[in-house]
């Protein structure tokens, strides 16, 4: 049943990977847009010290001397200017979202690609083998011989990885 241990080979290869990432990518966006709006409402309704004002005591002390060093004490100009500067920026920003929505398509797209090419490399290995084995220019057999060192030498640095990580968890864990 090469197809259907394939498919479920594909399908959690797809949840591990590519789910994850979507809804990371999702999440970030949705609270960056916020975040974005947010700003903006903050500075056009109650201005600059307005947005000073909403960050945590220390923070919000310590922009306020940084405000009156850049201001001089004329707070309409310096509001006046932070408005302008974030209203400039706008198209920058649009400009970056566009991007990340490119770049993440443009990710899916290849992820769904390679997603295709494991799914029938796992239904026709095998002949996929053979076939690089007779077009490759070494003697016969010798390129299924590097192909199974290949997998040993893989298997075992994944394994290590793998008991490795173990060994730092129990560490860490009995350190703390």
């Amino acid at each position: 049943r090469r197809g259907l241990s394939g498919a479920l080979m594909v399908t959690g290869v797809l949840f591990l990977l590519l789910v994850p990432v979507v809804a990371f990518s999702t999440f970030a966006f949705k609270e960056a847009s916020d975040g974005a709006r947010f700003v903006s409402q903050t500075l056009r309704s109650d201005g600059v010290t307005g947005l000073v004002d909403r960050l945590p005591p220390p923070l919000a002390r310590l922009a306020h001397r940084g405000l009156a060093r850049l201001s001089g004490g004329d707070e309409g100009n310096l509001s006046a200017s932070v408005q302008k500067q974030v209203g400039a920026q706008g198209g920058r920003a649009a400009a970056a979202v566009g991007a990340t929505l490119s770049a993440t398509g443009a990710f899916v797209f290849q992820a769904v690609m390679m997603l295709i090419a494991l799914y029938f490399l796992l239904l026709q290995g095998d002949e996929l083998v053979s076939w690089v084995d007779d077009l490759s220019p070494l003697r016969g057999g010798q390129t299924r011989e590097l192909l199974a060192e290949f997998k040993k030498v893989s298997s075992a640095v994944i394994l290590s990885t793998v008991i490795t990580a173990a060994v730092q968890a129990v560490a860490a864990l009995v350190g703390y």
